[in-house]
């Protein structure tokens, strides 16, 4: 597991005790909300280096010469 994760984990873990303490769930939901946006930021990120890197690659076989 990569730290970053487990950063994450201990951070949801002291955040989700803290609102069981204190009955006060905002911060968790902010912390989910994070969370989910980053991750769908960085699907986004990755599905457009994918979508460049195809787009190169066909570009790049369309300028090649036809073989003979």
């Amino acid at each position: 597991m990569s730290e970053v994760q487990n950063n994450l984990g201990e951070k949801f873990k002291e955040t989700i005790a803290e609102a069981m303490r204190t009955g006060d769930f905002h911060a968790l939901n902010t912390l989910v909300t994070d969370t989910v946006n980053d991750a769908l930021r960085e699907a986004d990120f990755q599905a457009n280096l994918s979508r460049e890197a195809t787009e190169k690659k066909v570009t790049e076989k369309a300028q090649e010469p036809p073989d003979r």
